[in-house]
């Protein structure tokens, strides 16, 4: 697990797998209760366990999820819980990661059949978004909150939030009031 791709490589896988995702998924274009977005995303939704500690992720193929580098980084092995079972598995390996934007693409023995669907566009201030993941273990919590600003950083568009993200929720998705991601 500790070796290193670089992040041109990083960029472009997760350029394919966006592209996928915005090509083979449907998702409602009406905004969703909580229930609804939990009911429809909790399943696409893992906890991710280490030695030295813990975060959360989302599919975004059948066996490729994403997380935030910082839960996996110094880690020798790694096992994903579904939220949906109690069942683990272990982490392969990565396919890619981008230690600068602090994501990794992990890749496990299993098939999940649904993904997280991609936003069409980029919120905006004032637009209510959700976080599903595992606070201090609390696997399958979901959190509201809203889009605070959209910021201009070196080049990039950053989304600043007010959902809750506390310790073992690193690398859950945001996802918008249509079940999508942000």
């Amino acid at each position: 697990m500790k070796n290193e791709i670089n992040t041109k490589f990083m960029r472009e896988v997760l350029c394919i797998f966006l592209c996928f995702t915005f090509s083979y998924c449907n998702a409602p274009n009406r905004n969703l209760s909580a229930k609804e977005i939990y009911n429809t995303t909790v399943n696409n939704t893992v906890t991710i366990i280490t030695e030295i500690g813990q975060g959360s992720g989302f599919f975004i193929d059948s066996n490729i999820i994403v997380t935030n580098y910082h839960v996996i980084k110094g880690a020798n092995s790694a096992v994903v819980v579904l939220n949906n079972s109690d069942k683990k598995y272990a982490v392969k390996g990565y396919l890619a990661v981008d230690k600068i934007n602090d994501l990794v693409l992990l890749q496990i023995d299993f098939a999940n059949k649904n993904f997280i669907v991609m936003a069409d566009s980029i919120p905006k201030p004032g637009e209510k978004v959700f976080a599903i993941g595992s606070p201090i273990g609390l696997a399958k919590t979901i959190s509201e909150g809203m889009i605070s600003g959209v910021r201009n950083f070196d080049e990039k568009k950053l989304l600043q939030i007010s959902v809750p993200i506390s310790h073992g929720s690193s690398g859950c998705p945001i996802i918008n009031s249509e079940g999508r991601l942000v």
